[in-house]
């Protein structure tokens, strides 16, 4: 199974805000993860004023959203990919593939071994904007994952 990814985090490589998962097949429910780390927590500027104002126009309902301590994302994300054994995470970024390997590598604190048999990571170097999805706002991780998933799914 196929899951676009995307990240939003506090500067470059700071703490985490939220991550999206969304299938390739559009019937599976996505997966959108924000964290705590919101409003006055937020360190970079750029960050606040261009994320934390966004990070909750997700008007999916097929769209399972959870908001907790990042410390939760380990077992939501394990959760999530419970009945999945060979996942193929595809990102625009390197760093997306980063946060999500390190996700399925640990419980928050120590390494963890994977239940997958393998994992593939994809990364493409593509500009998901503009982009046909109505109502998409750039720099939501949940909207960036289905952009990225259009802009594939339209260069075949």
């Amino acid at each position: 199974m196929k899951y676009y990814i995307d990240t939003e985090f506090d500067g470059h490589n700071g703490p985490l805000i939220s991550l999206a998962l969304v299938p390739e097949k559009r019937e599976w429910q996505d997966f959108y993860f924000l964290t705590t780390h919101t409003g006055d927590d937020i360190q970079d500027p750029w960050v606040r004023e261009n994320v934390d104002t966004i990070v909750l126009d997700n008007p999916n309902k097929r769209c399972h959203m959870h908001m907790a301590h990042v410390d939760h994302i380990y077992k939501a994300i394990r959760d999530y990919l419970r009945d999945i054994t060979d996942p193929i995470f595809v990102a625009d970024s390197p760093v997306d593939i980063a946060r999500i390997a390190n996700i399925l590598s640990s419980d928050g604190k120590n390494w963890t071994p994977s239940k997958f048999e393998t994992i593939t990571f994809e990364v493409h170097n593509v500009d998901c904007y503009p982009t046909t999805l109505e109502g998409a706002v750039q720099h939501n991780a949940w909207w960036d994952a289905m952009a990225l998933r259009e802009k594939l799914n339209e260069l075949g």
